[in-house]
């Protein structure tokens, strides 16, 4: 987890994943996600990300697999 904002009923979280394959390929995913708090609840969750790095990483998956 990086960076974290709040600000009355929403807040912001910057995720890291990293997953590596059997096989040996390593990817990462960095992702903003923008939360709204209802009752203690995540009642709204939206994700942002780079979608072209996204579509690389899928695109070597597939190659490879």
């Amino acid at each position: 987890i990086g960076a974290v904002l709040v600000d009355g009923d929403q807040s912001v979280i910057q995720w890291y994943f990293e997953a590596t394959t059997v096989d040996g390929f390593r990817g990462r995913l960095d992702e903003l996600a923008l939360y709204t708090w209802k009752d203690g609840k995540i009642a709204h969750e939206r994700f942002f990300y780079d979608s072209v790095a996204m579509q690389g990483v899928l695109l070597e998956l597939n190659r490879i697999h």
